[in-house]
C-alpha cells in the first residue's frame, strides 16, 4: 500500500497561520517590545523635534506591522491525522480548523477515506480554502512530513512514523483518545503532558497502534489530551451545526450516521471489534448504550422476542474472550430493547442476525437507505446524535492559538496607545 504512486492535492507552498508555541512567541515580541521601547527612548532623549518625529513614526511602523502581519509558515508545519468515514465528526473538525484559516496538510489513516471529506465538503459555499496538501490512506509525500504541531484524530499513528511523518521537530500534540494519560498514570513517557483534561484511563479505540508513537516523543514535546470521557459530553447538536455552518446535506450526514449507531453494532468480525464491548457495556463506556438512552427517553422497554435473546447470545458469543463482563449480554439486551423503541422493530437482519453498522472491514452500510422508512420518522424526530469527538480536540487546539494571537494583538495595540501617549504629552 505504502508504494503506491504518490497523489497529492496542493495549493500553496507558504501560508499563513499563528504559531502555537507560547513560549517562543512571547520570547519574539519581548525581542520586538524591547526593541520599539528603545527607538522611542532614542526620541525622547533626542533635542531635536525633527529626530523625535521620525523615531515616533518609526515606533509606530513597526507597531502596525507586528498588529496586522503574520509570520510565513511551512506546509507542513500543522498536520492532522485522521480517519475520515461515515461518521462526521472528522470531516467537522476538517471545517473547523478551515473556517479558522489554520494552514495544515492532511493525512489519512485508520480505517479512512479521503473520498470521504470530498463528499462531506462538496457544495459548501462556507469553504474558501482548502488543506494545503491532502493524503489518502496508504498514499505516501516525496519526503516525510515534519510537523510542529500534530494533531492526532485516528489511530494507527505508529504506522506513519514509517514512511510519513518525522518527529524532529515537534513541539505539541493535540490527541483525541486516552493512552497518554495511562501512560502517565502508569509513569511512562517522557513527553510533557498538558494538564487541562478530564481523567479517563480505560483503552480509547484511538489508543490502538499508538504506542511506539508516544514512547518516542520527549520532554520537550507536549501534548494535550482530550480524553472520551471529556469528548462524549459534547454531542453534534443544533448549536453546532449553526456554529460551524452546517449545509443541509453536513446535517443529514450527522443524522444518518446516529440512525446506523443506533440500530447497528459493530461488525463481530471487526479488526477492532476488542472495542465492540465498550460500545455496549455502560460499565465500561457505554458510547452505544448511553446514546440509546438519550433517544428512548424513559420510555419503558418491550418484551425481547426469543429471535432477539438468541441474537444478542450468538453476538457475545462470537466476540468471543474479547467479551470479558458478563453483565455486557445484558446490557446488549437492554440496548436492543431501546433501539425497538426508537426506530419501531427489533435490530435483527433478514437471518435473525444483530444487524451491524459496517462490513468485517469496516465500510459503513447505509442502514438510513436499507431501512428508509423507518430512518425518515426518525429523522423528524431525532434531537439527540452522536457525540462530536474530533471536532472537540480541534476546538481546543483552536482555544490555544486564540489565546496566543489575543496576547500579540494585545501588545500591539499597547504599543499604540504608548505612542498616542507620548504624542499627547508632547516629546
Amino acid at each position: 500500500m505504502y508504494d503506491q504512486i504518490y497523489i497529492v492535492e496542493k495549493t500553496t507552498a507558504l501560508a499563513q497561520h499563528t504559531s502555537a508555541k507560547l513560549e517562543m512567541y512571547q520570547s519574539l515580541l519581548a525581542l520586538k517590545i524591547t526593541i520599539l521601547w528603545l527607538i522611542v527612548m532614542a526620541g525622547a532623549m533626542s533635542s531635536s523635534r525633527i529626530w523625535t518625529s521620525i523615531f515616533l513614526a518609526m515606533f509606530v511602523a513597526m507597531a502596525i506591522r507586528m498588529l496586522f502581519s503574520r509570520e510565513k509558515k511551512q506546509d507542513d508545519d500543522v498536520v492532522v491525522y485522521c480517519d475520515t468515514g461515515a461518521d462526521a465528526d472528522d470531516q467537522a473538525a476538517i471545517k473547523a480548523l478551515l473556517l479558522a484559516d489554520v494552514h495544515f496538510t492532511l493525512v489519512i489513516g485508520g480505517k479512512g477515506n479521503l473520498k470521504h471529506w470530498h463528499d462531506f465538503a462538496e457544495g459548501d459555499e462556507s469553504l474558501k480554502k482548502t488543506p494545503a496538501a491532502l493524503y489518502d490512506n496508504g498514499v505516501v509525500p516525496p519526503v516525510k512530513l515534519e510537523p510542529k504541531t500534530l494533531i492526532i484524530l485516528a489511530p494507527g499513528i505508529d504506522k506513519s512514523l514509517e514512511k510519513i511523518i518525522a518527529t524532529s521537530r515537534l513541539e505539541n500534540v493535540y490527541y483525541m483518545g486516552n493512552l497518554p494519560v495511562i501512560m502517565k498514570e502508569k509513569g511512562r513517557g517522557n513527553f510533557t503532558l498538558n494538564h487541562n483534561y478530564v481523567m479517563d484511563t480505560r483503552s480509547a479505540f484511538n489508543d490502538t497502534g499508538s504506542n511506539i508513537f508516544f514512547g518516542s516523543l520527549d520532554k520537550n514535546v507536549e501534548v494535550h489530551v482530550v480524553t472520551t470521557e471529556e469528548a462524549v459530553k459534547t454531542p453534534f447538536s443544533n448549536h453546532v451545526f449553526e456554529k460551524y455552518m452546517f449545509t443541509d446535506s453536513q446535517r443529514k450526514t450527522v443524522i444518518a450516521n446516529t440512525f446506523t449507531q443506533a440500530l447497528g453494532r459493530m461488525n463481530q468480525n471487526h479488526a477492532y471489534n476488542q472495542f465492540a464491548e465498550g460500545l455496549i457495556n455502560p460499565d465500561k463506556k457505554g458510547a452505544n448504550y448511553n446514546t440509546l438512552l438519550q433517544l428512548n427517553k424513559d420510555r419503558p422497554l418491550p418484551e425481547p422476542s426469543s429471535e432477539l435473546k438468541a441474537a444478542c447470545d450468538g453476538y457475545i458469543a462470537c466476540l468471543g474472550e474479547k467479551c470479558t463482563d458478563k453483565e455486557t449480554r445484558r446490557y446488549l439486551l437492554e440496548l436492543c430493547l431501546m433501539v425497538t423503541n426508537v426506530v419501531g422493530f427489533e435490530p435483527l437482519d433478514e437471518l435473525n442476525n444483530l444487524i451491524v453498522s459496517s462490513d468485517p472491514a469496516g465500510n459503513p452500510y447505509r442502514l438510513d437507505k436499507k431501512y428508509a422508512d423507518q430512518y425518515a420518522a426518525f429523522s423528524k424526530n431525532v434531537k439527540s446524535f452522536t457525540p462530536a469527538y474530533d471536532l472537540v480536540t480541534v476546538e481546543r487546539y483552536l482555544q490555544d492559538i486564540s489565546f496566543i494571537t489575543l496576547i500579540s494583538k494585545t501588545v500591539s495595540i499597547l504599543s499604540l496607545l504608548v505612542t498616542t501617549w507620548l504624542l499627547w504629552r508632547g516629546i
